[in-house]
């Protein structure tokens, strides 16, 4: 038949098709982005960069700030209908569970709007009292200052950040595991229970980075 290819460069486009499909989906394990996402963090921790934020507070803030403890971020905006909703709620629940269990001096978490032109510091501090009236420092909600910034963190943590025709995000609904030296390790979903019995061990200091 005209136009076929001879079985050998049949089978040697086939395999070539093979080698790349194994290399994009990290050896057949991920198929779809948030999971190659997850699977290249846990199989390459990176550096997060130490922008400067400015906080629901109105305050500056580094993330070395907070070195030496475990951040969980993740990334949200206070006009979303949806997600984000969500994940306020759960970050209301591990504020309590975590104080509750002592952790309070060893943990930090961390929203970052995806909207910061939009989000001030009071449309941030009325997005977090809006799930948890109690600031206690342990949750603080923030916006990168300026957008290159913006765009470094977006970057590092992977995140898809898509403006849809109704003027809202469609954006990646996770939490993202920091360790104590600054490095992003984990990206997990929002399940309470399973969250901190990640935090668990890594609290009490007895397991490695390529651990549970």
């Amino acid at each position: 038949m005209r136009g076929a290819l001879p079985p050998l460069a049949a089978m040697g486009v086939a395999a070539t098709g093979l080698l790349i499909a194994w290399q994009v989906t990290l050896g057949f394990q991920a198929f779809t982005w948030e999971s190659h996402r997850r699977l290249q963090v846990e199989r390459q921790p990176r550096a997060v960069p130490d922008v400067l934020l400015q906080t629901h507070n109105g305050e500056t803030w580094r993330l070395s700030d907070s070195q030496g403890k475990l951040q969980l971020v993740n990334f949200i905006y206070t006009r979303c209908p949806t997600l984000c909703r969500t994940s306020g709620s759960i970050y209301a629940r591990l504020v309590d569970a975590i104080e509750h269990r002592g952790w309070g001096d060893r943990v930090q978490l961390i929203s970052i709007t995806l909207q910061p032109e939009y989000d001030t510091p009071t449309r941030l501090r009325d997005f977090r009292q809006r799930y948890h009236n109690r600031d206690s420092g342990l949750w603080l909600t923030a916006r990168a200052r300026n957008h290159h910034d913006h765009q470094r963190l977006l970057d590092t943590y992977s995140v898809v950040s898509i403006t849809d025709p109704w003027g809202g995000i469609q954006h990646n609904d996770a939490l993202h595991l920091v360790d104590a030296s600054g490095a992003l390790v984990r990206i997990l979903d929002n399940d309470i229970d399973r969250l901190l019995n990640v935090l668990a061990p890594r609290v009490r200091g007895h397991v490695t980075l390529a651990s549970d």
